[in-house]
């Protein structure tokens, strides 16, 4: 064994810019490498990081029309009312986005009507039942009331102004309020109340 590296280190002492290069571009590979190791360790330390949301029991399905419709409402209702007929199915809703999914609704939360930089920028989910169908649990306050909820185009056309309810995770309430309780405390979201 030691006779065959003997002359390769022999022929490496004559030609030290050879050697050189070769231990820089073995150095220069084993730094790569263990960049591309970190960046792949840390995409999959994000991919793991606990969404808060019951993944294991969710089912997410997206409908499209071609053209509008003057029955949406009534059209959503009665699809609801399908898929909540069906064996197994504990809730269903429809919502904007879900949490990490491919597209999602943020928006800011101001303290004051004409605030000009928002108090908190938040993910907004909207539709009837949300945290429940997410399986969240709330930590102080209550779910919204069927009385509560309004359809996303009825705000849109601002034909809604004032949301009666609003819930909020427990780190945007200590944004918002550090000093203390935030159940019954007024905010805005984006030009509504």
């Amino acid at each position: 064994m030691n006779l065959q590296i003997r002359p390769i280190l022999s022929t490496l002492k004559r030609h030290r810019i050879t050697c050189t290069l070769l231990i820089l571009q073995i150095a220069l590979t084993c730094a790569i490498v263990c960049n591309a190791v970190f960046l792949v360790r840390d995409r999959l330390a994000w991919m793991d990081t606990p969404s808060g949301v019951a993944e294991d029991q969710l089912v997410r399905m997206e409908v499209g029309d071609i053209g509008a419709r003057s029955d949406m409402h009534a059209r959503t209702e009665a699809d609801l009312m399908a898929l909540r007929a069906l064996p197994g199915v504990q809730v269903a809703t429809v919502m904007n986005s879900l949490p990490f999914g491919n597209r999602s609704w943020n928006g800011g939360i101001t303290l004051e009507r004409n605030q000009r930089e928002s108090s908190v920028n938040t993910g907004n989910f909207y539709g009837e039942g949300v945290g429940e169908t997410l399986g969240l649990q709330l930590v102080a306050g209550r779910w919204f009331r069927p009385d509560e909820y309004v359809w996303m185009d009825d705000v849109v056309s601002a034909r809604v102004k004032v949301a009666p309810a609003l819930i909020v995770s427990m780190a945007t309430a200590q944004k918002l309020f550090p000093e203390g309780h935030a159940l019954g405390r007024r905010v805005f979201v984006g030009e509504n109340e």
